[in-house]
């Protein structure tokens, strides 16, 4: 989890910097990760102010990693200040195009024109400019909406040329995906695929993906990576150096309200499909991932597919072999 919003609006407002301070400090304290909070009247204000902290952070550390913007004479300054990338709801792309009409903070787009936002980026632009004035347009839901779609890709640590490379990291995506389908006892009506090279690369650069309906709605891991493979050969591209791969499942709709075949039986949603793959599931979340797998997965844990963990941060808290050590 990256982010969470919570709905403070029944607490007196001079109580919420001391109740902020004591997440931030518990957080800290139970998992040795640091966290920035930030308080405001909106989303995307509160969001903002999480990001000031951030940046105070990297300097003189005033703010102690919390903020907040309730009844502060400043906000247009400290906004002033955040740069629109650092925005919520502002991608690379609109900020790249708020930077070409020198729209460079988030001050500027709290002022800007409203009609010309809704023409050059539309609702969405609107919305984040009317947060930034602190009008109230996102809700904090508690409902869990049912997914629309889950993707399974990742970067690799290394560029990749061969099919034989590619194949075994789609494998690897499609088992993941499935894994994720069937935990929340969904099945997807498509499939898409796709490989691109990286976006500098100067010996060529290309991306290719391709969808498809599913011949059936399965959460069966073999009969899934049938398929992605049928896409997989038809992207491909020989003689490219390709730098990412990923695999995406969506029109998911509840196992239970998928459409069958009338005159046809299929092996991946039999009930001894599905007994295979809890037992799969049961066996890798107890005995760690890839305990079981399928062989065209590979077994070298360092594939030159696989992504770097060269900065990647210690487990202290849920590997027992990463445990702190106290020495005296």
């Amino acid at each position: 989890i990256d982010e969470a919003f919570l709905d403070m609006s029944h607490i007196q407002p001079d109580r919420l910097e001391k109740i902020a301070r004591e997440i931030k400090a518990k957080v800290e304290k139970y998992t040795g990760i640091s966290v920035s909070v930030g308080i405001a009247q909106t989303k995307t204000l509160a969001k903002a102010a999480s990001e000031i902290t951030k940046i105070d952070n990297r300097g003189e550390n005033k703010l102690g990693g919390v903020m907040s913007l309730i009844g502060r004479n400043d906000i247009d300054e400290l906004l002033d200040n955040l740069d629109i990338s650092d925005v919520w709801g502002i991608g690379r792309s609109f900020s790249k195009l708020l930077k070409s009409h020198s729209v460079l903070n988030a001050k500027h787009l709290k002022y800007m024109d409203v009609e010309w936002v809704k023409h050059k980026m539309g609702s969405p632009g609107v919305f984040v400019k009317k947060e930034l004035q602190g009008i109230k347009i996102f809700d904090i839901n508690f409902n869990h909406e049912a997914r629309k779609g889950i993707i399974s890709s990742r970067s690799f640590g290394q560029t990749v040329s061969d099919i034989y490379d590619l194949r075994q990291a789609i494998a690897n995506f499609v088992s993941r995906g499935a894994e994720k389908l069937r935990a929340q006892s969904l099945v997807p009506k498509f499939m898409y695929v796709y490989v691109t090279t990286g976006r500098f690369d100067k010996t060529g650069i290309y991306r290719g993906g391709l969808s498809q309906k599913l011949p059936i709605s399965t959460n069966f891991t073999p009969e899934l990576l049938k398929q992605a493979f049928i896409l997989l050969d038809r992207v491909y591209k020989k003689g490219y150096k390709y730098k990412k791969a990923g695999v995406a499942f969506y029109g998911l709709v509840p196992k239970s309200s998928a459409q069958l075949q009338l005159f046809e039986s299929n092996q991946a949603i039999s009930a001894k499909a599905e007994n295979i793959m809890k037992t799969v599931d049961k066996l890798n979340l107890r005995y760690g991932q890839k305990i079981v797998h399928l062989a065209i997965q590979g077994f070298d844990q360092n594939a030159i597919w696989t992504a770097k963990n060269t900065l990647k941060s210690s487990c202290f808290t849920t590997s027992w072999d990463e445990l702190l050590e106290i020495k005296d």
